[in-house]
Parts: structure tokens; C-alpha cells; sequence
């Protein structure tokens, strides 16, 4: 199944039963750089579509339906305003579902940049396993975790917390864009200290006197 069909195949899900009164859908984003030829972005598209047709009949007993967007991040402007740290990347009612994972240089040509750097997109950890396509399993367990909650929660409430942002290296470079160095991972330094403290806690210049200092 080509990522194309498995748009198709999303967009053509039948309506799941009516939703309670006050239950919002479960929102499922895919964000990438590339949803056409880069096997590691349209291998989890492939597998999100084979997730949602087996979560299905769950999630139409409990009268939650699912909403997906799917976002390519072409510019750097539109890689912020997503908060994109690696790619692909799928997030569940706001959250990453492997916000821990690494990131291996790309085997697709179409994610380079104009001058032919490649771009590190995204490994999956799951079960101890490395995968380059987010593993259908791992997507099955949140989209039930989030049903779940969904049920249970309080109408209009979210267990999410926007964390400070920074667009990371890797996409810099691969925006074009001349990156700031960094003493640890995208994802540790998005979420280790504000934006207006990242010069002292995570910069080269830390590491050099004495620690990174998101550690």
C-alpha cells in the first residue's frame, strides 16, 4: 500500500458512531518535510491508515470518532508554527508518541536540501526495537490510551502543557538556515529550560565551561 492509498483509505473510514454530548474527537497529526517519496514519512502514513482501520470497531463502542491532519512542513516558518522537532513525527491529542526517539541520517534522496545535505529523520523506539516507520503497535496502544482517557475525562479538558520550542539543528541546516549549536538531543533541549535561557543552559559555550546544562 502506497502512502496515497493510505490517505485514501483514512479519508474513507466510515463516520464512527455519534459522539457523546461534550467528547471532542481524538486528533491525530502526521507532520513531515516529505509525504511523497521519503520511505521513513510515507511508511508511517502506511501505518497509521493500518492502525486506524484496526482500532476502529473500539473506538465506534466507545462513540469516539478520529480526526487526522496531515501537515509537510516546507519552510522553516511553517516547521515552528508546527513545532516540528523531527520528521515524521505523529501526535496524539497534542503529544508525541515516541517523544524519546532518535533520529539516523535519511536513505531517501527527496529529503536533502537544495546543496544535497541529508536530513537525520526520525528512528521509532518500540518493544526495544528501532524502526523507520512508526510500528503499527505503537500507534494502536495510544490511540486506545487516548480513547481512554477521552472517556473518562472531564469535557474540554487536556492533560497537555506546551513546553518551550526551538526549531533544532538538524532542521535548520535542512531549512537552509545556519544552526546554533547545541551540547544535547532536540527533543532533551526543547523541553529542558525556557527559550531565553537556552544560551546558558544547552549551548556549546556550556558544554566548554565545565556541562551541558540541561544535565
Amino acid at each position: 500500500m502506497t502512502a496515497e492509498d493510505a490517505r485514501e483509505h483514512q479519508s474513507s473510514l466510515e463516520p464512527g458512531t455519534p459522539l457523546l454530548p461534550g467528547r471532542q474527537p481524538i486528533q491525530v497529526e502526521l507532520l513531515a518535510v516529505d509525504l511523497d517519496t521519503c520511505g521513513r514519512c510515507t511508511g508511517t502514513a502506511e501505518q497509521l491508515a493500518q492502525a486506524l482501520a484496526l482500532t476502529k470497531p473500539a473506538l465506534h463502542a466507545l462513540g469516539i470518532d478520529v480526526e487526522v491532519t496531515e501537515t509537510v512542513c516546507r519552510t522553516a516558518e511553517e516547521a515552528r508554527a508546527a513545532r516540528l522537532l523531527a520528521s515524521p513525527t505523529l501526535r496524539i491529542d497534542g503529544a508525541d508518541i515516541d517523544p524519546a526517539g532518535s533520529e539516523s541520517a535519511c536513505e531517501a534522496s527527496a529529503c536533502c536540501d537544495p546543496d544535497g545535505d541529508p536530513i537525520d529523520c526520525r528512528v521509532w523506539s518500540y518493544q526495544g526495537e528501532a524502526h523507520h516507520a512508526a510500528p503499527v503497535g505503537l500507534i494502536v496502544e495510544h490511540l486506545l490510551q487516548a480513547a481512554l482517557a477521552r472517556s473518562a475525562a472531564t469535557p474540554g479538558s487536556s492533560s497537555v502543557v506546551a513546553q518551550p520550542y526551538q526549531l533544532p539543528a538538524n532542521l535548520q541546516r535542512f531549512y537552509g538556515e545556519q544552526p546554533a549549536t547545541s551540547c544535547c538531543a532536540p527533543v532533551e533541549a526543547a523541553t529542558c529550560c525556557e527559550a531565553e535561557e537556552k544560551a546558558t543552559c544547552c549551548s556549546a559555550e556550556a558544554t566548554a565551561a565545565g556541562g551541558c546544562g540541561c544535565r
